[in-house]
């Protein structure tokens, strides 16, 4: 169960309802963006890239779509993200389409997530364990992303909570984003994009043939992504589906090795592919570990890029030295090549340009996001930020 938690301090956070009853002008029910954000732990410079992360998906909301935003937060990164959007002022922001804001504490659920974590990858046992100097350490536990890297494989228990679930249709595409990820383009086209992935998957489906060989069931792909958890779309109405595959592998006990979010999607991959899709080139712009070449390449003017993944297990992508560390730690990208047209000239043009959204003002994103787009006649939708905790 939730509870509607009120900030404490003295700012108004919410604001109309009608921002959930919003339709087009010929009566149909107005889509919605639904964009999924994940953190854990109150570490600055963490939750200043989230920040930078939020400000992209905001200037680039979708044109033609309502957008909710879904903050899945431990204690302490709900309290943090509290302050920041507290000090955004964005809920006396105004926008083109109706924008909402869900923060949710899920402290009260993070053990019996882990528990079932280790369920499946231990078979509950203590076997599942290694002792260190620090104690007891599991052995498929990924240390480097800690609990709140799982919480993306848990949030559509929260969220389906307080969406819609009989009437709408977009939380079968719900968009997951890393905090290093910065959006680079509108995501009306992110929506184009998983509306020819689900007309196709649907077609594969009701194909005799297809569907005997590959037992398609489904009317939309379960997860859509293309080898990086970092960036993809779930369908929150069926993600059940997720857990209960999972739990059939009896492979999975008592597993010796680590095991992230992003493997367990891989195995499910591997298991039941038809249940997956994958998104196209312009939607799939991640640097890497060690930088794989294409389509990863630091810089390519010839190429689409509807994101930018900064991977890396760095603090804070912009953290001083700034984006210019990819280019010093990547490979076929010189540092010192700093002549007009040279390497550290095409990373700046590229991969560097996600640099606006670091020093971008929230005077300006409310302005240049939200004001300036909205259309003419009309007197746009106040932003509404709500906060919850998950009994």
């Amino acid at each position: 169960a939730f509870v509607n938690a009120t900030p404490d301090n003295e700012y108004n956070y919410s604001s109309s309802n009608r921002l959930r009853k919003r339709t087009h002008k010929h009566g149909q029910k107005q889509r919605t963006l639904h964009v999924i954000q994940c953190l854990s732990g109150n570490a600055t410079d963490f939750i200043s890239e989230w920040e930078i992360n939020l400000k992209s998906v905001l200037m680039n909301a979708p044109i033609d779509s309502n957008l909710h935003v879904h903050v899945i937060a431990d204690d302490k990164a709900y309290e943090a993200v509290n302050e920041r959007l507290r000090l955004s002022e964005l809920a006396s922001s105004r926008w083109r389409n109706a924008v909402t804001i869900t923060v949710n504490n899920v402290e009260s659920k993070v053990q019996e997530w882990h528990s079932k974590l280790k369920n499946i990858l231990s078979g509950g046992s203590v076997s599942g364990n290694a002792q260190t100097k620090q104690g007891p350490k599991s052995l498929w536990f990924d240390m480097k992303i800690g609990m709140g890297g799982y919480f993306r494989i848990f949030a559509y228990k929260v969220i389906l909570k307080y969406t819609d679930n009989q009437n709408d249709v977009d939380l079968h595409s719900a968009l997951y984003m890393d905090t290093d990820v910065v959006v680079m383009t509108n995501l009306n086209d992110f929506q184009r994009s998983m509306d020819t992935i689900h007309t196709d998957y649907r077609r594969n489906k009701n194909d005799t043939e297809t569907q005997q060989q590959n037992g398609l069931s489904l009317e939309y792909p379960l997860i859509t992504w293309r080898d990086n958890s970092g960036f993809m779309a779930l369908d929150l109405l069926n993600f059940d589906r997720f857990w209960n595959g999972l739990e059939s592998l009896s492979f999975l006990k008592n597993s010796t090795r680590k095991t992230s979010d992003q493997s367990l999607i891989t195995i499910y991959e591997r298991n039941y592919s038809h249940d997956i899709a994958t998104l196209p080139d312009e939607w799939f712009v991640h640097v890497g570990h060690g930088y794989r070449r294409a389509p990863q390449k630091l810089f390519d003017h010839n190429r689409k890029a509807g994101f930018l993944h900064f991977t890396g297990y760095v603090s804070n992508i912009f953290s001083p030295p700034g984006l210019i560390q990819f280019c010093q730690r990547g490979k076929g990208c010189n540092q010192d090549d700093l002549e007009p047209g040279g390497d550290v000239d095409k990373f700046e043009r590229t991969w560097g340009r996600a640099d606006h959204y670091a020093k971008l003002p929230w005077t300006w994103v409310r302005y240049q996001g939200g004001e300036s787009r909205i259309a003419d006649g009309e007197e746009g939708y106040e932003a509404h930020i709500e906060f919850r905790i998950l009994q």
